[in-house]
């Protein structure tokens, strides 16, 4: 289980920016924690989605995964299809403002 030391081990071994995802696999939650996407996996991910987007979610999990197991989650298709949508919340860059002048 994630305690708060096992959560400070993981923001100083891969950045603040780390994510805890929840998603059922048979029933069962299986929770895993990913950390921050990086240039090179986006533009592998963006350059997959174009074509299969459940393969791109697949790869972003298994790049990103630092504690958990998420093969359940890839190996379930109802599975992999809602880690999918959350997914898009750990890739998506903050927003910011523009303001005319």
């Amino acid at each position: 289980m994630l305690n708060k030391k096992k959560i400070a081990e993981l923001k100083a071994e891969h950045g603040e920016n780390i994510f805890q995802i929840t998603v059922p696999v048979d029933g069962k939650d299986v929770v895993f924690v990913l950390k921050e996407v990086d240039r090179l996996t986006y533009k592998a991910g963006t350059k997959m989605a174009d074509s299969d987007e459940m393969e791109a979610a697949s790869m972003y999990l298994r790049a990103l995964t630092i504690y958990g197991d998420v093969e359940p989650v890839i190996k379930n298709f109802a599975s992999l299809r809602a880690a999918a949508g959350l997914l898009l919340d750990v890739i998506t860059p903050p927003k910011g403002n523009v303001v005319r002048l």
